[in-house]
């Protein structure tokens, strides 16, 4: 009995043991191995794996960039894939993964300002149990949505009659007086949801505080008061342009302004004729200018200097010059400046040359004239005379 009952012992053993391998060799071949999933994202030219960490987020330019999501099958079995969720696409659908091998798949993304969380999920199912199809493999990503928005805040502040201040482009129509040296005022605002640095002022004069090597998102650049380099000029329209230029944490630059618009007025210089001759006075009448302030009067073309004017106590003035003989005749007009800088010029008027005498000499003629009335008044005579002797 003894040896009876250890041979149906060894028999159930070996029975176990052979079910044991058939259960082994069933089970699914992923778990010798693993599916993987790893997400980059084209930033700019370059592409950046995406990071999986909601407090250090890759950061990216709101729009719809290129993503790149690689499935790699590390198993000793064969893998269909079926889908990525969160990506949209069709190219990788029903895509057969051998061992060892990966799939790559691309496509839009939506990124939207501000963070956002996303989990990459593959799905499909092993060669072993094919019936097993669901999410086989994820990875989270954790995007920031980056928005730009440097602002540049603007106001200068006008002189009588206009006065007041006008904020940055301004359409006012407002009159300065020509020579006048606006104050300006100017900030800046960083409306952007990320740091900017490396911010720089543009069309500013010296004067002003440094700035700060980095401004935080939201943050401001208190005004900055001063005048402008160059005095106000006759244009159509006026205007003084500022800004600034940074660069953004994607590495690009940007860049902000703000034109403020103190024009067109009245401000203007005219002569009293539209045609003068060499060596003929002229008259100029110049009103609209900063008073009290001596500006250089100077005929063009070729340029002949007519001397400093004083604008007087209203700023409008009045001046005469004679044009010179040796001006040649055509279209020439007065420039009126201040330190070098143009502030008007009245419209232009023709020079025409002086008369010039015949060439023929008047006195012989004179003189010819006279001598012939003197003999035939002296030849009526005679015959009157010699009329009254017959009479007697």
């Amino acid at each position: 009995m003894t040896r009876r009952w250890l041979g149906a012992t060894s028999a159930l053993v070996a029975a176990a043991i052979a079910v044991a391998g058939a259960l082994l060799t069933a089970a699914p071949a992923e778990a010798a191995g693993s599916l993987t999933v790893s997400v980059t994202i084209a930033v700019g030219s370059t592409q950046t794996a995406v990071s999986a960490d909601p407090t250090n987020p890759t950061k990216v330019a709101v729009g719809s960039p290129t993503e790149v999501v690689t499935v790699a099958n590390g198993t000793a079995d064969t893998f269909t894939l079926t889908g990525i969720t969160s990506l949209a696409l069709t190219a990788c659908d029903r895509t057969v993964v051998a061992p060892g091998a990966s799939a790559v798949c691309t496509g839009p993304v939506t990124v939207a300002a501000g963070l956002a969380s996303l989990a990459y999920e593959a799905t499909g199912s092993f060669a072993a149990d094919p019936a097993a199809v669901g999410v086989q493999a994820s990875v989270p990503t954790s995007l920031f949505g980056v928005v730009y928005d440097l602002r540049t805040v603007f106001s200068g502040d006008f002189p009588p009659p206009a006065g007041g201040s006008a904020p940055a482009s301004d359409a006012r129509f407002l009159s300065l007086p020509l020579g006048y040296f606006l104050v300006m005022h100017v900030g800046f605002v960083n409306a952007s949801n990320v740091p900017i640095s490396g911010l720089t002022r543009t069309g500013v004069a010296t004067g002003c505080a440094p700035l700060p090597a980095t401004l935080a998102a939201g943050a401001t650049i208190p005004d900055c008061t001063f005048t402008a380099t160059t005095p106000v000029t006759w244009q159509d329209p006026l205007s003084f342009t500022v800004g600034a230029t940074a660069t953004g944490v994607l590495g690009d630059t940007l860049t902000s302004s703000a034109t403020l618009l103190y024009g067109p007025g009245e401000d203007e210089c005219n002569t009293t004729v539209q045609t003068a001759a060499q060596g003929e006075r002229v008259t100029v009448t110049c009103f609209g200018f900063l008073p009290g302030i001596n500006v250089a009067a100077i005929l063009h073309s070729p340029a002949v200097p007519l001397g400093l004017k004083n604008t007087g106590p209203t700023g409008d003035f009045r001046f005469i010059f004679v044009v010179p003989a040796a001006l040649e005749p055509g279209s020439h007009r007065v420039e009126l400046s201040l330190n070098g800088t143009t502030l008007t010029m009245t419209d232009p008027f023709t020079v025409t040359a002086a008369l010039a005498p015949t060439g023929a000499d008047g006195g012989p003629m004179l003189i010819s004239a006279t001598g012939a009335v003197l003999v035939g008044g002296s030849l009526v005579l005679l015959a009157f005379l010699r009329r009254r002797r017959q009479i007697r």
